[in-house]
């Protein structure tokens, strides 16, 4: 069924301007990001199953654009969007960073480092 004809209160989209984004689960968050999913198929349950398929949003997100494509609903768009807030995420981390003070701690250095591998 398609999103549309949910509840409301169960629209990822709603429930997040409701509640905000940490109340929804990563499929939820996803299909916000998809927006629709494919025939017989809500956005959701696409999200789903990319997240079953790929065993997580780290490698969905950061998948070769040939093996995301492969997957029914998802194409070039779909892959420079992944890509766009994958990056995103990045720079705004590093703008986070960068307001940090010194790095003087095990923790900062790995902060560090985690935004730059």
């Amino acid at each position: 069924m398609s999103i549309k004809h949910w509840p409301e209160g169960e629209r990822p989209r709603e429930k997040l301007l409701e509640r905000g984004a940490a109340a929804l689960s990563d499929a939820e968050l996803l299909a916000i990001l998809l927006r629709v999913g494919t025939q017989g198929m809500s956005a959701v349950d696409l999200a789903r199953s990319l997240l079953q398929d790929f065993g997580g949003l780290g490698a969905l997100m950061t998948a070769p654009q040939a093996e995301l494509c492969r997957h029914k609903g998802m194409g070039r768009a779909a892959y420079a969007q992944f890509a766009a807030v994958l990056e995103i995420g990045r720079r705004v981390l590093g703008e986070e960073m960068r307001q940090l003070p010194l790095v003087d701690s095990p923790q900062k250095a790995a902060e560090v480092l985690r935004l730059r591998i």
